[in-house]
């Protein structure tokens, strides 16, 4: 373990920032301060990092700049640069910012620091939330199902409860027993399923890893009361929440996705396999549209994403690009899993945010990316802290 580094006043710039860009990163909200605190981010992470030089494994950070390289030469060569720039931003050079970011404060701050970022940032989006409903008062009650919101809080859950689990000091877990239930809360009566599916992961990979089995069926019996009597709540105190929440649940189907959306995307696919069409969803929608007319078999004739992330990187950059972030995902999911083996809280979060995030909710969701630099940061920023894994 390498001692931790004095703590300049660019590691704790970078930390605030990093609390601030966090609950923005993850959606569209807020552009101008998000690129804003991201353009200075990674100018204080580079100016870090030349100072700090620290080893890192090469097979993860070989494979993040070779899909940077890649997802950038695709924008540039297929002139998507003005339809996909933002996303561009938030879904490439946003995770890749956090990913430095993460190196540069790893030797200053220790994983309990890095834990308490993950609850104030927590702490911000639960704000943010209450924030939105109070702006729509009289149309409070459609604010409540906003999945953006979901997508934040399940990145923050795992934070949540490690942090629970971590010796961290009694004014922060009063702090966080209120965010977790208030924010899985929220998450249920959103009417997101994959959000459902994807909070119920976590909970049991946490519970068998981390809970003796009374305390699993206690946390099991409460997770189960807490979500039924919060589905019935809002029958008398959000009856147009209710009955959305009513045919999501009677809903058998996910929309049609593997006739209608997922084979048309294979297909495009096949026609160019190793390179891709192009980054971009704005790319991908123009591509559907064209090629729909040449297929009577196509039910739909236009789409934005094709809802799965392995099918959007492969359209995209095609089986390199999702070799890639294979590799990123694999390489970070065994560097994560050594250290939180060895008892290390913010490993243990940064996998079950991996696993739950991209494992489950990916396959059906068109999901922020910018979590991605998160947790393939940490992996990074711990194999380089600790030394390379044997």
């Amino acid at each position: 373990m390498m001692p931790t580094q004095n703590r300049s006043p660019i590691a704790y710039a970078i930390l605030v920032l990093m609390v601030v860009l966090m609950p923005l990163s993850i959606n569209t909200a807020l552009a101008g301060l998000r690129n804003t605190s991201l353009g200075l981010l990674l100018i204080l992470s580079v100016a870090a990092l030349y100072r700090l030089r620290p080893r890192m494994d090469g097979w993860l950070a070989g494979a993040w700049i070779g899909y940077l390289v890649l997802n950038t030469v695709s924008i540039v060569a297929t002139h998507g640069w003005a339809d996909s720039h933002s996303e561009y931003v938030r879904s490439v050079l946003g995770p890749s910012v956090l990913l430095l970011a993460v190196l540069a404060i790893s030797s200053c701050f220790d994983g309990r620091m890095q834990l308490k970022l993950g609850v104030l940032a927590s702490a911000i989006t639960t704000v943010l939330y209450v924030l939105e409903l109070h702006r729509y008062q009289g149309e409070w009650e459609i604010r409540l199902y906003i999945r953006d919101y979901g997508f934040r809080f399940l990145v923050f859950l795992p934070w949540l409860l490690m942090a629970l689990k971590a010796p961290l000091e009694r004014s922060w877990r009063l702090l966080v027993w209120p965010l977790l239930l208030f924010q899985m809360l929220a998450m249920v009566i959103m009417g997101f399923r994959g959000a459902w599916l994807t909070m119920s992961a976590i909970l049991l990979l946490f519970a068998i890893r981390n809970l003796r089995r009374t305390h699993l069926l206690a946390l099991i019996l409460v997770a189960g009361l807490g979500s039924v009597g919060a589905v019935y709540a809002t029958k008398t105190m959000a009856p147009k929440t209710y009955e959305f929440l009513h045919y999501k649940l009677s809903q058998r189907d996910s929309s049609g996705r593997l006739d209608k959306l997922w084979t048309p995307t294979v297909t495009m696919i096949a026609d160019r396999p190793l390179l891709g069409h192009g980054y971009g969803n704005a790319n991908f929608s123009k591509t559907f549209a064209a090629e729909a007319p040449k297929h009577d078999d196509w039910v739909w004739k236009e789409a934005t994403h094709p809802h799965n992330i392995w099918l959007e990187v492969a359209f995209a950059t095609g089986l390199v690009g999702a070799a890639l972030l294979l590799t990123i995902m694999l390489r970070s999911a065994w560097l994560l899993w050594l250290r939180s083996r060895e008892g290390n809280p913010l490993a243990e979060a940064a996998l079950l945010g991996l696993i739950g995030f991209y494992g489950v909710l990916g396959m059906t969701e068109p999901l922020a990316w910018a979590p991605l630099g998160l947790f393939a940061g940490i992996a990074l920023a711990q194999s380089a802290r600790y030394g390379r894994p044997a």
